[in-house]
């Protein structure tokens, strides 16, 4: 009986070395797709940081075109009337708001190409977050594509250990 149980173990031996080794290469699979989901993981992370920073500066520069345009339009009023707002009606607070308008709208000439700027790199910075994204849940199939057969696997080698350690027990 005890020759027959080996025999029959003896028989299964490739089958068995094989199917261990396609365990163990889906194991070291494993911890490379995790190592690499966990480094993508500190990417996406680290976009979204810079994309939450990038949202905020595009606010500020879309208020900023508002601000311009706002002051385009008060400093425009200078141009409108005869005095210029120059000499003895340069006091007019009417007057001087519109003139330090037209000092606010020069400095935020650049506030349009700030806008366009800062929306590229939203843009490329949605792209890359959209890549890591697919990336992840392509890896994520792959895993649990490994780890079904992985587990199923180990759950039959314990089950056919515990038979044979039962056999070997039942001989003794």
């Amino acid at each position: 009986e005890r020759i027959s149980a080996c025999d029959d173990l003896l028989a299964d031996a490739e089958a068995i070395r094989t199917a261990v080794a396609s365990v163990d290469e889906a194991v070291v699979t494993l911890e490379h797709l995790r190592s690499d989901d966990a480094s993508d993981r500190d990417v996406f992370d680290r976009l979204r940081v810079e994309a939450a920073s990038v949202a905020r500066a595009l606010t500020d520069a879309n208020l900023d075109v508002e601000r311009l345009r706002a002051a385009e339009r008060a400093g425009a009023i200078v141009a409108d009337v005869p005095c210029k707002g120059e000499g003895p009606y340069a006091a007019c607070g009417f007057l001087a708001h519109a003139a330090e308008s037209r000092a606010v709208a020069v400095s935020l000439r650049e506030a349009p190409s700030r806008v366009a700027a800062i929306g590229t790199m939203d843009l490329e910075l949605a792209e890359k977050l959209r890549a890591v994204e697919e990336r992840r849940a392509g890896r994520a199939m792959e895993i649990a594509a490994l780890t079904d057969p992985v587990t199923s696997h180990r759950a039959s080698a314990a089950r056919q250990r515990a038979v044979l350690l039962e056999q070997a027990e039942q001989r003794r």
